[in-house]
């Protein structure tokens, strides 16, 4: 591979962590993800999982689409716990990932349909999104779909689907680059994707998993 494609997907990969850091000195109230429990909605015969925390408002509910390989407990609780001080937050499995059944589609246009139905069985007339990295990518295409659902888009870290400009053809590579390294070192692939291999950076992405 090209080095400097590598380095600029490399480059893409880490900001969108850095997009999504808040300094745990921010946080107030007493709202904590990581002790919110799991609750479930049966959409089309399969069995969804999702959390919800926070307040309305008198604001939509905002919908958060996860990134790849990503579940509801790859979100960044000191992240959750800043927005949801001030919004009702849904935080989902789509289908076929992590506690939700059903399978996993191989396009962005299924997975976008599968979260517009999770939407719809929550009654959810109007909604905001943030969609990051894949989830980005879904987010974009539910805009597509259902412009009258969302009244506000948070787009993070992400491109649309079928981006092959500089770094994005590369992606498949990078990621079974990682997934051979994470084998090797008996580790979780984010740790070579989301991380530098710095030794602050391995220290970090230790504390993370």
């Amino acid at each position: 591979m090209n080095i400097s494609k590598k380095s600029h997907l490399k480059n893409i990969l880490l900001s969108m962590v850095a997009a999504l850091a808040i300094n745990q000195s921010a946080l107030a109230g007493n709202i904590d993800y990581t002790t919110t429990p799991n609750h479930y909605l049966s959409v089309e015969g399969s069995k969804y999982a999702y959390r919800t925390l926070g307040e309305s408002n008198g604001k939509p509910a905002l919908v958060l689409f996860q990134h790849f390989t990503g579940t509801m407990d790859d979100w960044d609780s000191a992240l959750i716990n800043r927005l949801a001080n001030k919004r009702q937050l849904y935080i989902f499995d789509n289908a076929g990932v992590g506690a939700t059944e059903g399978t996993a589609p191989d396009n962005i246009p299924a997975m976008a349909k599968n979260a517009e139905k999770f939407i719809d069985a929550l009654k959810l007339k109007k909604v905001d999104i943030l969609g990051f990295s894949m989830g980005g990518s879904i987010g974009q295409q539910v805009l597509l779909d259902r412009p009258d659902l969302v009244r506000k888009a948070i787009l993070v870290g992400t491109a649309p689907q079928g981006y092959t400009s500089e770094g994005g053809k590369e992606l498949p590579v990078v990621m079974e680059e990682a997934f051979k390294k994470a084998g090797e070192a008996k580790t979780h692939p984010k740790v070579f994707l989301f991380f530098t291999e710095t030794s602050e950076g391995q220290a970090a992405a230790t504390e993370f998993l």
